[in-house]
């Protein structure tokens, strides 16, 4: 159990810490840097919703080689799972 509980803190440490570290080299203005972090991300999790907001806000403010339209449809191809607040997120992005 203890191993168990230890992996899954692990986990979403490092889940965490990508967000963290995405969002802020954003802020940073460092938008390659976010945009290949952002695709690391993607790969180790590919059906996080977080990720693929703050690559729509790496792509808005830095004008990245990706379309807000290509991350939308890339959310719908994957099937990616959306809370609530992804929902939103979606459905204002997408009108």
């Amino acid at each position: 159990l203890d191993n168990v509980l230890n992996s899954t803190k692990n986990f979403f440490a490092e889940k965490i810490y990508a967000y963290m570290n995405i969002a802020n080299k954003i802020k940073l203005k460092q938008y390659d840097t976010a945009a290949k972090l952002i695709d690391d991300a993607k790969e180790k999790w590919q059906d996080d919703e977080k990720i693929y907001m703050l690559e729509l806000k790496c792509v808005r403010e830095g004008k990245g080689k990706k379309s807000i339209k290509d991350i939308l449809r890339e959310v719908k191809d994957k099937e990616v799972y959306l809370s609530k607040e992804g929902k939103e997120w979606y459905s204002f992005w997408n009108s």
